[in-house]
């Protein structure tokens, strides 16, 4: 799978930025590239929701119309009101973010 992403060497520290790879790259010095974790606010998830999000399905309101919210705390509380549970997992190993399933089949 090719993906966009920065790399760095581990052992002499060569950077290279915005780069398109399949598996990371042999850095100059001969030592195998690894991913660059994004510096500053790039770890962090905003909660707010500009604009908002309009849901259609499952949070809607309860005469069944679409439903606006403007944050991901707030949709995260009409779920738990509904007994709706979130199968998606973020976290965070080795500096890397990931997301996974945590029930096969959940979207």
């Amino acid at each position: 799978m090719i993906r966009h992403t920065d790399a760095v060497c581990p052992t002499c520290g060569t950077e290279a930025l915005n780069i398109m790879v399949a598996e990371y790259p042999t850095c100059v010095c001969g030592t195998q590239m690894e991913w660059l974790p994004k510096r500053g606010q790039g770890a962090h998830i905003q909660d707010s929701i500009e604009g908002g999000v309009l849901i259609h399905h499952g949070l809607c309101n309860d005469d069944g119309s679409p439903k606006r919210y403007y944050s991901r705390s707030e949709i995260r509380k009409a779920a738990e009101a509904r007994g709706l549970v979130n199968h998606v997992e973020r976290g965070v190993v080795d500096k890397k973010t990931y997301d996974r399933c945590t029930q096969k089949g959940s979207y």
